[in-house]
């Protein structure tokens, strides 16, 4: 689907490599001053549509991220120049205009004015003159000497009809002039894009780059050199108003995740879920953002499940289908939440968050998808054990060294401490056991 000079339409993609640029040559042609010759392409391997770009100047960008390759998913959105594209992935169909707007590609050169150029009238011929008689002398003699005088009758009657028939062309040619002046538009025409493009320049130096763009329909395509300075203008204020939303919207990211999330790191526990609603609301409001994947990663690490919104921007997953995460996306997040834990020595937390995915991979994910993610986080489970077990053999040999100096409230102080992180049954029995002994010897 096609967004370009305020018109909308839907392109087909055929074949298994579709080339976008400003160039006759390619398959999808966009005049922009934005879009290099050669821009980008489509290609197609398999079922996946790949867009890869030529090395454009001003480049392409999925989702609003600048990429040099990238596989397609229904409902991306590319912006090439000042044209918008949302990748459909539907069955083919002939392309269909929406709103009865035409493909504005290629635009057509506007057509010259035809200037109107005024024919002379015919002048009807005067008839020819009667030869003059050969067998009378004073006719010759007239023919050849005009008479001077009062009495030259036949030569006042040749002047008169020269000067008649100039009479008769100077007003054929009056008739003319008259005739080109009553025609409309042979007078000279005022250029109404001349007050269009004036206006426009103020909106775009006034930074109302919208308003600016939104001008471009009020241009008269007659006037071809001023017409194609209206498309130049509109063309800039439309990649002004983009460049100005996207450091708005880059902006309005930063100060979010600088005043709300960031504070907050590393998260306590007790501010697990406060965090995880604002990294959702921020996936909400600023979906493309370079901080968007943090925040979805670390709303999975925090709560084991996909971030809402980061569903929704996928494509709108349902519960108990997964959305986008994978497995290997969950023993990710789950290492990277339990390794603080297990660094400093808070083995039941470290296990605590293997417990969650699993219970949020059998609430939110198919049937089997729990067993596969225990299956994959065995190691790290193993790995916590052990070095709880470790902690816990060191721990009870220092505290045999104090019991037997008689320091038995730091004896107690270490097996309730042991009690609360070693996060074993077994270990947590041991504990509560050597408790109630010392308690007895008090």
């Amino acid at each position: 689907m096609v967004s370009f000079q305020g018109a909308e339409f839907a392109f087909e993609l055929r074949g298994d490599t579709v080339r976008i640029g400003s160039a006759p040559t390619n398959g999808l042609v966009l005049r922009d001053p934005g879009v290099s010759q050669e821009h980008a392409e489509v290609k197609r391997t398999g079922s996946v549509w790949r867009l890869v770009d030529l090395e454009s100047a001003n480049g392409t960008r999925v989702n609003g991220l600048y990429v040099n390759k990238q596989d397609l998913k229904d409902g991306d959105a590319i912006s090439v120049g000042g044209a918008k594209l949302t990748f459909r992935d539907e069955p083919a169909s002939a392309p269909i205009p929406i709103s009865g707007a035409a493909a504005p590609a290629p635009i057509p050169a506007p057509a010259p004015v035809q200037a109107w150029t005024p024919q002379p009238l015919p002048v009807e011929a005067a008839p020819p003159r009667r030869a003059p008689s050969r067998d009378r002398d004073d006719d010759r003699d007239r023919h050849r000497r005009p008479r001077r005088g009062g009495g030259g009758g036949g030569g006042g009657s040749g002047g008169g009809g020269w000067m008649a028939g100039v009479l008769l062309a100077l007003l054929a040619g009056a008739v003319v002039v008259i005739a080109a002046m009553a025609l409309p538009g042979a007078e000279k025409s005022v250029d109404p894009n001349v007050e269009v493009l004036r206006v426009m320049r103020e909106l775009v130096a006034a930074g109302r780059y919208a308003e600016a763009a939104a001008l471009e329909e009020k241009g008269n395509p007659q006037f071809g050199d001023t017409q194609k300075e209206i498309w130049k203008v509109a063309a800039e204020a439309r990649r002004k108003l983009e460049s100005s939303r996207e450091e708005k919207f880059v902006g309005g990211g930063d100060s979010f995740w600088n005043e709300k999330i960031a504070p907050r790191m590393p998260v306590p526990e007790s501010d697990v879920r406060e965090v995880a609603r604002l990294c959702d609301e921020f996936c909400k409001e600023f979906p493309g953002h370079p901080k968007a994947d943090e925040a979805e990663i670390l709303h999975l690490q925090l709560t084991g499940e996909a971030s809402p919104a980061w569903q929704k921007a996928k494509g709108g997953s349902q519960p108990g289908q997964g959305g986008y995460v994978s497995v290997s996306d969950l023993i990710f997040a789950a290492e990277n939440r339990a390794i603080p834990f297990l660094n400093s020595g808070d083995f039941a937390a470290a296990f605590r968050v293997y417990d969650m995915y699993a219970d949020a991979c059998a609430r939110v994910h198919p049937q089997g998808f729990v067993e596969k993610f225990r299956d994959e986080s065995k190691p790290a489970r193993t790995l916590i054990e052990k070095r709880s077990r470790n902690f816990f053999e060191k721990m009870e040999e220092r505290a045999m060294t104090l019991e037997d100096a008689k320091r038995l409230d730091e004896v107690e102080r270490m097996y309730r401490e042991a009690r609360d992180r070693c996060g074993l049954p077994d270990l947590r029995q041991r504990c509560e056991a050597e408790l109630d002994r010392l308690r007895g010897r008090r």
